[in-house]
């Protein structure tokens, strides 16, 4: 069960270099899920993520976006990487929850060792739990499970700065994750890309 945990998806040396450690760029099919973008800005760093992806190799026709309207599930089961995008962090649980992508993802990464990336929100979501959102993304659905996917046993705390940390003191178990940094997962080993 790969994982790579980005803050701002693949944009530093080190991270890119991760990602090309755990897929074959030339092959991979990728479920890029973007349904937690709904304003302009989020879909500029959803494009910003696909250039990244398009860069480092990925095919264009490898690229399969789960965008939440409607989805080939065959087609989704197939993707050997499951790349979440950014957003806000409840829309996009709540709603992966709903139109049953999160059990697709829960069932190709967990039983089948498909690499999940997250980017930001998408990365909070692969935890215990979204607290680490609570103070930063409006919940403006008023979702009351913040239970995460528990990909892996931690809280992620994305675009970390020091002055976060007096929001997110009561987190418990939180991995900070500042802009260019990643937490990659492999089975019971886990590495922090760090820009220090």
């Amino acid at each position: 069960m790969p994982l790579l945990l980005t803050s701002s998806g693949l944009d530093s040396p080190d991270v890119a270099k991760a990602f090309l450690d755990l897929v074959d760029v030339k092959t991979v099919k990728v479920a890029f899920v973007t349904i937690a973008s709904r304003t302009g800005e989020e879909k500029v760093y959803v494009d910003k993520s696909r250039k990244e992806l398009l860069g480092l190799g990925v095919l264009d026709d490898n690229i399969l976006v789960i965008d939440g309207d409607s989805y080939d599930e065959n087609e989704l089961l197939k993707c050997g990487c499951i790349y979440v995008c950014g957003g806000n962090t409840f829309f996009l649980l709540d709603k992966i929850r709903h139109d049953g992508v999160a059990d697709i993802i829960l069932h190709r990464v967990k039983e089948e060792d498909a690499l999940y990336v997250g980017v930001s929100a998408g990365s909070i979501i692969a935890g215990l739990s979204v607290l680490s959102a609570v103070g930063f993304d409006e919940n403006d659905i008023e979702l009351k499970d913040l239970e995460g996917l528990a990909l892996v046993d931690v809280n992620i705390a994305p675009h970390y700065r020091d002055e976060d940390e007096k929001v997110l003191a009561s987190v418990p178990d939180l991995v900070h994750l500042s802009d260019g940094e990643a937490l990659v997962v492999k089975g019971k080993n886990r590495e922090l890309i760090s820009l220090k």
